[in-house]
């Protein structure tokens, strides 16, 4: 089964830099799209690289469990970049720009 706490808590308990992205990080965000993988970018659509991503990561907290994910409108930026026509990544999509627009508001 897909646990992604006990990842994240050994990149932590290591100290690796990384920042999450995709379908994990929109579940974060509290988008309804199921995900059953853990994106930890190098080089991602829409940003760039691990150094530029690093500038529009923040940290969230999800219990006693820290990590750094993408703000919002750069997700958003990956998602629309990455163009996938899935029915279930598009609503993933349009989820994450209609909380953009109430958190705009």
């Amino acid at each position: 089964m897909f646990d992604p706490r006990k990842i994240i808590e050994t990149l932590n308990r290591h100290g690796v830099e990384y920042v999450i992205i995709g379908g994990f990080a929109a579940t974060l965000y509290g988008c309804p799209e199921q995900t059953f993988d853990l994106d930890i970018l190098s080089d991602v659509l829409g940003v760039g690289t691990y150094e530029q991503a690093k500038t529009h990561a923040q940290t969230v907290s999800v219990g006693e469990l820290r990590m750094a994910i993408l703000d919002l409108p750069t997700l958003i930026a990956t998602k629309e970049a990455a163009a996938d026509p899935n029915p279930r990544k598009r609503s993933g999509l349009d989820y994450l720009k209609a909380l953009q627009q109430r958190n705009q508001k």
